[in-house]
């Protein structure tokens, strides 16, 4: 009996990328090399980026912030900020390739993917925090809009949760309706004789004889708005005089 026997030869292959030689090392750093370099370069650090040090995705995924301004500055065209050989096919091939990027890997950061939407207060919140601080269980809903949930089912949406014109006039007028209940004032009432209206002479009839042809008055704040009643008295039948409110 004869036996035969075989080698198999298996071949892994491992692809090896050297760093610079992706997308962006390729088509889109030269872009920037061009027309970018010649001011952001470590030379001249005031201007914040470094295009020569850039060599991979990841150097762009890793500091978002920066590279979002990048796409933003090339998008409105406000950079380069001289004459430049920058085509428009280039400038818009560059930032939507930044944006997209920045897109693909906005969840790699972990848990926090990026700041949060700043946002006012829903009509449940707010109902809530005025309770708590003033006191007054305020009723919203008869006042303020249905806040919106952007088709995700969710009152608590900052992209929906903005404050159009219509809502600031809402809050003034709530805050003014929560401030009648919270402060509670006493009915305005008070009384001026001649000597509180010439405060120097103490003796009434005195001072009704340094009034005869003179003038004198009086400042009361008024800090509810309604009706009100006045009533002046002057002594003598014959005494006439005017009253300016």
């Amino acid at each position: 009996m004869m036996f035969a026997r075989f080698a198999v030869v298996v071949t892994v292959c491992i692809p090896v990328f050297a760093e610079g030689t992706g997308e962006f090392a390729q088509t889109i750093k030269p872009v920037l090399s061009e027309n970018c370099a010649a001011c952001h370069n470590p030379n001249r650090a005031k201007n914040r980026i470094d295009f020569l040090k850039a060599n991979t995705e990841a150097d762009v995924s890793a500091n978002r912030g920066l590279w979002r301004d990048v796409a933003a500055q090339l998008r409105n065209r406000t950079m380069p900020p001289v004459e430049t050989k920058l085509t428009e096919g280039d400038r818009l091939r560059v930032s939507n390739w930044i944006d997209n990027r920045l897109r693909e890997t906005a969840c790699d950061g972990g848990e926090y993917a990026g700041a949060v939407a700043v946002r006012r207060l829903n009509r449940r919140e707010y109902h809530n925090t005025i309770r708590d601080l003033m006191g007054v269980d305020f009723n919203v809903s008869e006042l303020f809009p249905s806040d919106g949930t952007g088709g995700a089912g969710f009152d608590t949406n900052g992209e929906t949760l903005f404050i159009p014109p219509i809502m600031m006039e809402r809050y003034l007028e709530a805050a003014q309706q929560i401030l009648d209940r919270a402060i509670v004032t006493p009915d305005l009432s008070a009384a001026y004789t001649a000597a509180r209206m010439i405060p120097a002479i103490a003796d009434d009839a005195a001072a009704r004889e340094l009034a005869v042809g003179g003038e004198v008055s009086v400042a009361q704040s008024i800090y509810l708005d309604g009706n009100y009643d006045v009533r002046v008295t002057v002594g003598g039948a014959e005494q006439k005089g005017r009253l300016l409110l």
